[in-house]
C-alpha cells in the first residue's frame, strides 16, 4: 500500500503538464504520450521494479566492506560525465557517497529519486558524445563536453520532478542543518516564487515555513513528499529556504565590492537561520545579482566532493532536467560547466545590470559571467 501511494508522484508528474500549472506545450505534449503508453498502473508497477533495484544496490553498498575511493576519472580524460541513468553508474556513485559522509535516510532518498526520474527515458540528443563505458562518458575537456551538448540539459522534454535544492538536502541530510524549526521567526525576508512564465514574484515572511509555503506550490510539495526521509520533513522546510532565497543588496556599492557585498549578505542571511554548512562537502550554489536595484537570486544549487585524485559535482538540473554526476581536475572546470546553463546567464538584461556568482559552502565566492 506504501508503496503504491509512493508512486502516486509518478503520475502527478504527469498530469501536472496536462493543467494550467504547466505552459509547456511541448512537456504537455510528452505527457499525454507518456499516459497513453505507461497507463496508471504500469507506472506503479515500473516504479516498483526501479525500487527493488535501488534497494538492492543500497543494501549492498551500506554493507560493503570495500572502501575504495570509486571516482571514474580515467588518466587519459579531463572529464567525465553520467547521468546515473544506468545501474553500474548509480551503484559506484553511492560508494562514493556512503564513504564520504552521506546518510543512509538520505542516500535512499536521492536514490529514490534518481530511479523515479528515470522511469521515464532521459531524451537528449547525445549523438556527439562518446561511447558510454559503464555509464559514463570521457571527454578531454570540459569544453569539448559542453561542445557535445545539443541543448540545455534544463530543458529536457520531461515531467518537472525534484529539483536542485532538494537533491542537495538529500545528499548532505546530517551535514547541512539548520538551528531553527519551521515556525521559528528568524526576521524579515522576502520569499521569492518562480511563476510560469519565469518571472519572480516575492512575499513578505518571517518564518521558513511561510516562506516555503511561498515558494514551493502545492503540486511540488505533494509531489517531493514521498521522498523525503520521515525525521528530515522539519528540516528540509528550513534548508529549502536557506537554499532558494532572495536578498536585497547594499545600495551603490562599487563594482568591485560586489562580490564581498554579496558573500557578506549571504553569510548574515544563513547566520540569522542557523545554518551549518557540511564538512564532509561543499555546498554549491549559483546566484544571480542584479544591479538596479541591488538584489540577488539564488537560482541553483550541487554538492562538490573531493576524491583521492579528482574533484567529484552532484546536480539536479533543474526540475526538468536530469540528475548530473561530473568528475573533473579542478574547480575551474566546474565554473566552466555551471557558465554554459542557459538560466544562470544574464538573459535579456544587459551585463552591467545583472552579475552571477557562485559560492562554496560560506568560504568563497567566485563570479561565473566577468563584464568586459
Amino acid at each position: 500500500m506504501n508503496a503504491a501511494l509512493n508512486a502516486e508522484p509518478a503520475v502527478l508528474a504527469l498530469t501536472e503538464c496536462l493543467t494550467n500549472k504547466s505552459n509547456d506545450a511541448r512537456l504537455r505534449q510528452t505527457a499525454v504520450v507518456e499516459l497513453r503508453f505507461f497507463g496508471r498502473a504500469f507506472a506503479v508497477v515500473k516504479y516498483l521494479g526501479g525500487m527493488l533495484v535501488c534497494i538492492l544496490l543500497s543494501r549492498a553498498c551500506m554493507s560493503s566492506g570495500q572502501q575504495a575511493d570509486t571516482a571514474t576519472l580515467p588518466k587519459s580524460a579531463g572529464v567525465c560525465i553520467s547521468f546515473l541513468n544506468e545501474a553500474s553508474a548509480l551503484n559506484s556513485t553511492m560508494e562514493f557517497l556512503k564513504k564520504h559522509g552521506c546518510s543512509g535516510d538520505g542516500l535512499l532518498a536521492f536514490v529514490r529519486a534518481v530511479n523515479y526520474y528515470n522511469l521515464l527515458p532521459f531524451e537528449v540528443d547525445r549523438g556527439k558524445f562518446p561511447e558510454a563505458k559503464n555509464g559514463f562518458y570521457s571527454f578531454q575537456s570540459m569544453s569539448q563536453l559542453i561542445a557535445a551538448l545539443p541543448s540545455r540539459l534544463c530543458e529536457a522534454p520531461h515531467p518537472f520532478e525534484v529539483n536542485c535544492y532538494d537533491t542537495v538536502i538529500f545528499l548532505a541530510d546530517g551535514q547541512l542543518r539548520s538551528g531553527l524549526g519551521p515556525d521559528d521567526v528568524f526576521g524579515w525576508s522576502a520569499a521569492p516564487r518562480i511563476e510560469t512564465n519565469w518571472t519572480v514574484t516575492l512575499s513578505s515572511v518571517a518564518t521558513a515555513g511561510d516562506a516555503y509555503s511561498w515558494s514551493c506550490p502545492p503540486w511540488y510539495q505533494e509531489l517531493t513528499r514521498g521522498f523525503i526521509p520521515a525525521g528530515s520533513l522539519k528540516s528540509r522546510t528550513n534548508l529549502f529556504v536557506a537554499l532558494f532565497s532572495f536578498s536585497p543588496l547594499p545600495g551603490h556599492i562599487p563594482q568591485e565590492s560586489v562580490p564581498q557585498k554579496a558573500l557578506e549578505t549571504l553569510r548574515y542571511n544563513w547566520k540569522c537561520q542557523g545554518i551549518l554548512f557540511p564538512r564532509n562537502c561543499e555546498v554549491v550554489l549559483c546566484h544571480k545579482v542584479r544591479l538596479d536595484p541591488p538584489s540577488m537570486l539564488t537560482v541553483h544549487a550541487g554538492l562538490l566532493f573531493t576524491g583521492a585524485t579528482s574533484l567529484m559535482y552532484i546536480e539536479k538540473d533543474g526540475g526538468f532536467g536530469p540528475f548530473v554526476r561530473l568528475d573533473f581536475k579542478s574547480k575551474a572546470d566546474l565554473l566552466k560547466w555551471l557558465s554554459q546553463e542557459e538560466y544562470l546567464s544574464p538573459g535579456p538584461e544587459k551585463e552591467m545590470d545583472m552579475r552571477t556568482f557562485v559560492t562554496f559552502n560560506q568560504d568563497d565566492i567566485e563570479e561565473l559571467f566577468r563584464r568586459n
